[in-house]
């Protein structure tokens, strides 16, 4: 009985919670207007220039901790990504569909909204959407460690979850999957010896079987710092990442591009306007190669006092959403402007 009593207390907790944190935005009927008549291309959003801006405000990049940048399908007719509604709950994977030129209210996927799932990623092409998750191999009964797992696209929607196997997962962490045309399987696993045992590693997809899984060599896994959240470009021409390796403060994103003989080019960290002082993490191309898309956490100063008296909306509005992530895009030349001249 006591047991029961807690439990209610929690859910009643982090449901004053919620309400308190959105009450204004789910409530202006304006915003609700914008949510539910979007059409065009992304969402019908202005598009950014060479500065990062916040992608979709309050519609995809929303109050609560945006974990996974959005992943569109080729023909730019859906769009995935993952969020966290309360901290210290499940991770959730969610898509919106673009019928008749409008995109449909967000959904949760069919195979998420009960373990932890995040880092979702459409095949460059479509037939499948990869993602990271703690639910169990027979997917009953308690979590155990984040796998690499995927679905392939039916003609109803997407099938049952497919874990990507022993080549590729281990009793330890994997996370941050994408995939090239060729069935390049990128993702972050444990790697001893490595910052905080973490590194980016590779597996090729060939006939639905991985082939065992290889780590990226030391001009991607730097031991001067941590090395993760891989993109892989769908022809392999180039690698985003975020990385600590040049001792800094905050995670940054870095690019390596493909040289001749097919190595990897020394990661090059992108401008201020990309890093700024906090965390830069998950970057990720769009389908059609125009913007890059990453998450970056809301650095808010935590005072001991106010200067001015603050209502609850500005409590709701500047504090229930600090330390969560946004998500930002910037126009994807950014990245050309960082290529070096003998690849141009």
């Amino acid at each position: 009985m006591k047991k029961s009593l807690e439990l209610l207390c929690v859910i009643l907790i982090l449901g004053s919670i919620l309400i308190s944190c959105n009450q204004d935005k789910t409530n202006d009927p304006e915003n609700e207007s914008k949510f539910t008549k979007l059409s065009g291309a992304y969402l019908g959003q202005k598009p950014p220039g060479l500065t990062p801006e916040i992608f979709a405000k309050n519609i995809i990049s929303s109050p609560f901790n945006d974990n996974g940048t959005p992943t569109f399908s080729p023909d730019m007719n859906e769009v995935y990504w993952s969020v966290t509604y309360v901290r210290g709950t499940p991770e959730v994977i969610l898509y919106k569909k673009k019928i008749n030129n409008e995109w449909t209210e967000a959904q949760v996927a069919d195979f998420s909204g009960q373990y932890n799932d995040g880092s979702p990623f459409l095949s460059p092409d479509n037939s499948k959407l990869f993602f990271h998750s703690n639910r169990p191999i027979n997917g009953k009964g308690e979590p155990k460690d984040f796998d690499i797992w995927y679905v392939n696209r039916t003609k109803d929607g997407w099938s049952e979850p497919i874990n990507a196997g022993k080549n590729v997962n281990t009793e330890k962490r994997e996370w941050y999957p994408t995939i090239s045309k060729k069935g390049t399987l990128y993702f972050t696993s444990f790697h001893e010896g490595y910052v905080y045992d973490i590194g980016i590693f590779k597996s090729n997809m060939i006939e639905n079987t991985f082939s065992e899984r290889m780590v990226l060599g030391e001009k991607i896994n730097s031991k001067k710092g941590y090395n993760f959240c891989a993109f892989i470009e769908p022809n392999e021409e180039f690698l985003l990442l975020c990385s600590g390796r040049d001792g800094q403060e905050f995670d940054d994103l870095y690019c390596s591009f493909k040289n001749e003989d097919n190595s990897w080019s020394d990661p090059i960290i992108f401008n201020p306007s990309i890093n700024a002082e906090s965390n830069e993490r998950s970057p990720r191309i769009s389908a059609d190669g125009r913007y890059m898309f990453f998450t970056r956490i809301r650095n808010i100063d935590k005072k001991t006092y106010y200067e001015v008296p603050q209502s609850l909306k500005d409590l709701n509005n500047n504090y229930c959403t600090m330390d969560n992530y946004d998500i930002y895009w910037v126009d994807a030349k950014i990245i050309d402007d960082l290529k070096p001249q003998h690849l141009k």
